[in-house]
C-alpha cells in the first residue's frame, strides 16, 4: 500500500470514527461500526491505530490541537489582553461552526470523563482553558478589566457560555428562527456585551 494510499484509508478511519463519537459514547461504538462508516476492513483500525482506545485518542487530539494551535498563535501575537480574549473567543466559536456536529467529541467527553480521553483532556483542552484565564489576568493587571474579579471564574463563564450555545445550536437556531451566519452573530454579541461591562474604561 502506498504511503499516500495509507493516508487516505486513516484519514477516512479518523473521519468515520469522529462521526460515531459525536453521536455515541466510546463504550457504544464498536470496531465494525468505525469500519463499516470508513469503508474499511475492521484489521486496518489496529493496523493504524492499535485500536479503539488510540484511535478515540487520536480523534480528541485533533479537535483539541484545532483549538490549542489557533490560541498559541493568538498568544504569540502583540496584541492588548483584551484583544487575545476576543481573539480567543472569536476563534473559539469560529472552529466550531465549521466543525459542525464533529465537536461535540470533546463535549461528550467532559461532560462523561473515560479513562481513554483522560490524558487528552488534561495536556490539551486545559491547557486552552489555562490560555484564556492568562490572557484575562493580564488584562486585569492591565486594568482594562475590574479588578476583584477571579480570572478562572470568568474563563469558565465565557467558555461555558459557547459551550452550552454549541450544544443547543439546533434548538437556538430554530427558536429565534436564525441561520449560522446570524447565530454567529448572536453569539459574539452575547460574550462581547459580557466583556464590555467588565471593562474599566481605562483602555
Amino acid at each position: 500500500m502506498s504511503s499516500d494510499a495509507g493516508k487516505n484509508t486513516a484519514k477516512k478511519i479518523v473521519h468515520g470514527a469522529t462521526e460515531l463519537f459525536s453521536t455515541q459514547s466510546f463504550d457504544a461504538v464498536s470496531i465494525k461500526e468505525i469500519a463499516a462508516r470508513a469503508g474499511v476492513n475492521s484489521a486496518m483500525i489496529s493496523y493504524y491505530f492499535g485500536g479503539k482506545a488510540n484511535l478515540y485518542k487520536e480523534v480528541l487530539s485533533i479537535q483539541a490541537d484545532a483549538f490549542l494551535n489557533t490560541i498559541i498563535e493568538i498568544d504569540k501575537k502583540n496584541l492588548p489582553p483584551l484583544e487575545k480574549i476576543k481573539a480567543f473567543m472569536d476563534q473559539e466559536t469560529e472552529i466550531q461552526f465549521k466543525n459542525d456536529n464533529f465537536i461535540h467529541v470533546i463535549y461528550n467527553e467532559m461532560l462523561s470523563p473515560t479513562a481513554e480521553g483522560e490524558e487528552v483532556v488534561n495536556e490539551r483542552l486545559f491547557k486552552i482553558h489555562d490560555y484564556l484565564v492568562k490572557f484575562i489576568a493580564q488584562a486585569i493587571q492591565e486594568g482594562t478589566l475590574r479588578r476583584g474579579l477571579k480570572p478562572e471564574a470568568l474563563a469558565f463563564s465565557l467558555e461555558s457560555m459557547v459551550a452550552f450555545f454549541f450544544m443547543a445550536k439546533e434548538q437556538i437556531m430554530n427558536y429565534h428562527q436564525q441561520d449560522s451566519i446570524t447565530s454567529h452573530k448572536y453569539l459574539r454579541a452575547f460574550y462581547l456585551n459580557l466583556l464590555e461591562s467588565l471593562q474599566t474604561g481605562e483602555e
